[in-house]
């Protein structure tokens, strides 16, 4: 039976999410949402590095970013006055609804004192008592089917179906001459260019600095152009792979935003890198991606791309324990720079 749903003129949708790679595979969902509810003012709840991002699914004043840096880092008093204010922006919105897709304690806590009246989260959630309306945990084992199924039951409860659907990211246009002469002033040369991330947000995450440099080695010395990118975290590990290398490569490393690295993307023949965040937005932007796997699941955080390929040394072990691997991270040591440039050929071919 058909439910007749309360109103829901503006809509806050809640993702304060630490990781780039979970908000990347949560878009499609909210997209959905959108779709369902055009008349909607639809307001979007993310973490402050990631405002860019948000800005390509909503309009910019529809963005509420959450301070996470500036929480961990300061004092218990100054920690309460930051929250009350993240509160206070998300209370103007003056939401009438709220869908929790972090789904995790804070943001349980954010869903109860948004003023909404309709409060809608997994049952799966943390703190699910924060929630007047639960929807099913989803039996699909992607993560975007665990965002996906609190939009899809409220579909089905308005008598609709939605299914995921994934439009390529795209940062807002600059003029060609404009665009051109930024990124001679970066250093690119006009040459088809191979985007190299060597990071990750875990250790067990990444693959030998021997093997990248091996591999931008191969990539120069076929016509392309290397680029090695990296946040000031992964500074080091760039580092290690330039002094590995013969040739020269573009390291733009500190240098990029994240709309521009889509921007950087979008000019881009191919995308090599570990499971990461950047790795998630080169293959929602459409290029092809050749992502490097470790202990990962694969069917749960895998990229979302037809023209992505996942490569590792051998299967991940059924009692995977990822960073308490008794068996030396085989998964990803295994990978060796033969095997990531044949596939590279095969996707540059």
């Amino acid at each position: 039976m058909v439910q007749a749903w309360p109103s829901a003129s503006s809509i806050l949708i809640l993702h304060p999410e630490e990781h780039l790679g979970n908000l990347l595979i949560s878009i499609p969902a909210i997209r959905a949402l959108q779709e369902l509810f055009p008349e909607s003012r639809h307001y979007l709840a993310v973490d402050a590095p990631y405002r860019s991002i948000a800005e390509t699914v909503v309009p910019p004043d529809q963005v509420i970013t959450y301070p996470r840096k500036d929480l961990i880092n300061a004092r218990l008093d100054r920690k309460l006055l930051l929250f009350a204010q993240f509160i206070r922006n998300i209370r103007a919105t003056k939401p009438e609804w709220v869908v929790d897709l972090k789904n995790g304690r804070v943001s349980g806590v954010m869903t109860m004192l948004s003023g909404a009246r309709t409060r809608i989260g997994s049952e799966a959630a943390k703190r699910p008592f924060a929630y007047n309306w639960k929807t099913p945990a989803s039996r699909q084992r992607h993560q975007l089917h665990a965002y996906f199924s609190v939009v899809s039951d409220i579909a089905k409860k308005l008598g609709m179906a939605v299914s995921p659907r994934i439009v390529p990211l795209a940062c807002p246009p600059r003029s060609t001459q404009e665009a051109h002469q930024f990124w001679t002033d970066k250093g690119l040369n006009g040459r088809p260019v191979v985007c190299i991330h060597p990071g990750g947000s875990k250790e067990y995450k990444i693959w030998s600095s021997r093997g990248f440099a091996e591999v931008a080695d191969w990539v120069i010395a076929n016509g392309y152009q290397a680029v090695l990118l990296g946040t000031k975290k992964e500074r080091k590990k760039v580092d290690e792979i330039r002094s590995c290398m013969k040739l020269q490569a573009l390291d733009l490393t500190e240098q990029l935003s994240l709309q521009e690295l889509v921007e950087l993307f979008q000019r881009a023949t191919l995308f090599v890198g570990n499971d990461s965040g950047p790795m998630h937005l080169a293959a929602i932007t459409g290029i092809p991606v050749l992502a490097l796997y470790g202990p990962t699941d694969v069917t749960i955080w895998g990229p979302l791309s037809e023209k992505a390929v996942v490569l590792r040394g051998k299967d991940r072990c059924s009692d995977c324990a990822k960073g308490f691997c008794v068996r030396n991270l085989e998964c990803m040591d295994l990978i060796t720079p033969d095997m990531v440039i044949k596939k590279m050929h095969d996707m540059l071919a």
